[in-house]
């Protein structure tokens, strides 16, 4: 509103750089007010912003764009094609995963403005998922070492294998832990592992995330995805596609395609060829994935859903003896 806007002006020391200032805010409260067009706003906007630029560089850090409605998507696309040589830096945030959209909902307005970006400046993205594991398992040390502890190595690495370093998985595991006594302060008031210390226990807020992206999938894929977390946090897409009844390449596009580029929820790891047999391996992005998947499963489901595996496995590896022992302990697991 103009009137607080003015206010705030009254505190802006007198010069050419606040006289400026005030001009532009004056038409940003205009064009507000008046219900003027949107080119006007967005150009009053980079205008002011590049006045302020001039007095001090600016660092725009706007986070959650998967939530950003569409005005502000468009406000940021004119910023980026704007601000030309002014020393402002925007940093946009957004989780991939949460722009893919149902089915049944027109394609998220960010998809485009992001190609749009990336044609324009070409290789901007960080993909935070992609980071080398040593700082995934860096920032899992320097979370447990942010207060006193005895936690070691055993617990670090299973805590790392648990969340694969990812920041809200890392925090809500350790914290739930710490709060139903699976982590207890000893006299000294550092922290230690209990006797009980168990991991299958899902802290709410992680999830209610993976309760979120899972329930997003068509019925197919999640059906899938629970075959798969039978087999274990490795599979294979030649097993799950047999247990299942589908064609191998079809399942292979859904791996590759929807649950790992769109979804992110797997990822390949690999082919190994066995005689004239290809097989496709694949893991889940995280433990906590296959994890949650597979407590989904009653006791009679996932006995019947070993069973499957192990036969397929078993009949796959029949003709190449040589090659049996490397799956012994699976076969041995799932019957």
């Amino acid at each position: 509103p103009a009137q607080a806007l003015a206010k705030r002006l009254a505190a802006i020391p007198a010069g050419e750089g606040s006289r400026r200032l005030q001009e532009q805010l004056a038409v940003l409260a205009h064009a507000g007010g008046q219900g003027q067009n949107q080119d006007q706003l967005f150009g009053a906007y980079t205008e002011f912003l590049k006045t302020l630029a001039g007095q001090h560089p600016l660092l725009l850090i706007l986070d959650d764009l998967h939530w950003a409605d569409i005005s502000s998507i468009n406000l940021l696309f004119h910023l980026a094609l704007r601000v030309g040589e002014s020393r402002i830096l925007i940093v946009g945030a957004y989780r991939p995963e949460d722009v893919v959209l149902s089915r049944d909902v027109q394609e998220h307005p960010i998809k485009g403005v992001l190609g749009e970006l990336k044609r324009h400046f070409g290789d901007i993205w960080v993909d935070l998922d992609q980071g080398e594991q040593g700082e995934s398992r860096s920032f899992v040390d320097a979370l447990i070492d942010s207060e006193p502890n005895r936690l070691g190595e055993r617990f670090r690495g299973e805590l790392f294998h648990h969340t694969q370093g990812h920041a809200l998985f890392t925090v809500e595991l350790l914290r739930d832990m710490q709060e139903r006594g699976d982590l207890m302060l000893d006299e000294m008031g550092q922290w230690n592992e209990s006797p009980n210390l168990g991991w299958d226990t899902f802290p709410a807020k992680v999830e209610g995330v993976i309760e979120k992206r899972i329930g997003r999938l068509d019925a197919d894929l999640q059906e899938a995805l629970a075959a798969a977390s039978v087999e274990g946090e490795a599979f294979t897409a030649e097993v799950i596609a047999r247990v299942l009844k589908v064609e191998e390449q079809a399942l292979v596009r859904q791996l590759s395609g929807e649950l790992d580029k769109q979804h992110r929820l797997v990822r390949a790891s690999g082919i190994e060829r066995l005689g004239t047999q290809r097989l496709s391996h694949y893991r889940f992005r995280h433990n906590l994935f296959q994890r949650y998947l597979y407590n989904g499963l009653d006791e009679v489901e996932r006995a019947y859903r070993h069973e499957a595996v192990g036969i397929e496995l078993e009949e796959l590896y029949a003709h190449q003896p040589e090659k049996l022992e490397a799956v012994a302990g699976q076969l041995a697991r799932h019957f």
